[in-house]
């Protein structure tokens, strides 16, 4: 097989174009990638700054404030307000503390020495 020297310059030619357009297409989808990933960032970067805003609306909707008291009876009760005083939770319950009362005041009545 005998090849000319123009058929071998077109083969060249031919080639180099090929390898060009196979360069843009991969630039081209180089480019569109860079942009996805991006967007995907940017994305990801709103929904991170919305779950801090989200996080500081909580963080300001659950400001507690916690008591320490020591009652006549020496127990020791916890009270948890709200920012705006209102009782959340007591530790131990008032229930707790009546039933506690209750007992203590069973028990002298069960050993006293009174008749």
């Amino acid at each position: 097989m005998i090849v000319s020297v123009n058929n071998i310059v077109q083969m060249i030619k031919n080639m180099n174009n090929e390898h060009i357009r196979n360069t843009q297409y991969a630039k081209k989808g180089q480019d569109s990638m860079d942009e996805a990933v991006r967007i995907n960032l940017s994305n990801q970067e709103v929904q991170i700054e919305e779950a801090k805003e989200v996080k500081k609306i909580e963080i300001k909707q659950n400001i507690t404030k916690a008591f320490f008291a020591v009652t006549e009876d020496e127990n020791v009760v916890i009270k948890i307000v709200d920012e705006e005083g209102n009782l959340i939770r007591q530790i131990p319950p008032e229930e707790y503390i009546k039933l506690l009362e209750f007992f203590k005041n069973y028990n002298k009545n069960l050993f006293s020495k009174e008749v």
